[in-house]
């Protein structure tokens, strides 16, 4: 379209100007996502870092930022929008969602190193693993094609990558995730992820954490877990089960790993130090 056309129909008010040479249709509501398609339309660029995080609902993040990465050297400049560039864009790191350019959870992960703390960066790696996005070799291997430490936030991600033995369960919920954190946090030795409790060599269960040479089994259940009365009867069961077998089973709850993380902490030391 001639730039005369465009012109006439923001001078009478036919159109709103969003972006560089991005218009929307007066009297259409604003919102997040169209903001960072206009952005991504702008560059061109790629929805990544929070605002991917948030396109693909990894846990706990909102739809707020407006973040984009763009080739080097076509990176813009917009006071609500935050921008990176790369040098790699490549197809095996971007896709669309809802029509909006986007890099995968994988890329997205690599990315968030330049922006989220250590803790943080795990709860989402985390929640890509419980999701099937990705595996931790993936991760690995990926973030040496893109140039590892060299690349910003690359120590951040290895750090969080270091933390992940070979061949590891994922954990079950961002709780489970904070609680390790806790338990790292005290200095206490690392438990087992995702524990297997046999009976007569048959499955009976999987225990969230474990420290098999103590006899110690740890579950963490979540506020949805335990608002009644008969999932309260089920953990008393289980619980017995467990001791029945020769184990002894801790139990915590949301609040007491998140208000109360201390008295964890020595609940655990305390039957570490029995059993030793």
């Amino acid at each position: 379209m001639h730039s005369s056309a465009i012109e006439r129909r923001l001078r009478t008010g036919e159109w709103e100007a969003v972006d560089y040479a991005v218009y929307r249709v007066a009297g259409t509501p604003p919102s997040w996502r169209q903001r960072l398609m206009a952005a991504c339309l702008a560059g061109p660029a790629m929805a990544s870092h929070r605002s991917a995080a948030a396109l693909w609902n990894f846990v706990d993040c909102e739809e707020e930022l407006v973040e984009v990465t763009a080739l080097r050297h076509r990176r813009r400049r917009s006071t609500d929008v935050v921008w990176h560039e790369s040098q790699r864009l490549d197809t095996t790191d971007v896709t669309e969602l809802d029509r909006i350019p986007v890099t995968r959870p994988l890329r997205t992960v690599l990315d968030l190193g330049v922006v989220l703390d250590l803790n943080r960066l795990e709860e989402l790696l985390d929640d890509g693993l419980r999701r099937g996005w990705f595996s931790t070799m993936n991760v690995w291997r990926r973030w040496e094609e893109l140039g590892g430490e060299c690349r910003p936030g690359g120590r951040v991600v290895r750090a969080v990558l270091e933390r992940k033995a070979a061949g590891e369960r994922p954990v079950g919920s961002i709780l489970e995730t904070r609680f390790r954190q806790v338990l790292r946090h005290a200095g206490l030795p690392e438990p087992a992820v995702q524990f297997e409790v046999h009976e007569r060599g048959k499955l009976i269960g999987r225990i969230d954490f474990a420290y098999p040479e103590h006899g110690i089994v740890i579950e963490v259940d979540g506020e949805e877990r335990h608002t009644g009365r008969s999932p309260r009867k089920r953990d008393v069961r289980r619980d017995r089960r467990l001791s029945a077998l020769g184990l002894h089973p801790l139990r915590f709850y949301w609040d007491e790993v998140h208000n109360d993380p201390d008295t964890v902490v020595r609940d655990i030391r305390d039957a570490l130090r029995r059993s030793a």
